[in-house]
């Protein structure tokens, strides 16, 4: 008998990992605008205030600097909250 969170993950494996664990990706092009340490800061702040309300998306991914995740979703979040 299939859960609830598998039929409506489609298969997608939801898991909680350290953010010490994962990378941001170096193709995120959204962390290179010069108004990006502003935008990290209002965010800590909206989530010091109210709570993360999404969670970022990783893939699996290990590497020579000892991470086991890559960033998709979420690297301004991730900033914000290390």
């Amino acid at each position: 008998m299939s859960s609830l969170l598998d039929l409506m993950s489609g298969g997608v494996k939801f898991e909680k990992v350290s953010v010490t664990d994962i990378r941001p990706n170096p193709r995120n092009f959204y962390g290179e605008s010069e108004e990006e340490e502003a935008y990290v800061e209002a965010m800590a702040q909206l989530i010091q205030e109210n709570g993360q309300e999404s969670n970022g998306v990783v893939y699996e991914q290990s590497g020579e600097d000892g991470k086991h995740y890559t960033l998709l979703s979420g690297e301004r979040r991730l900033k914000a909250i290390t």
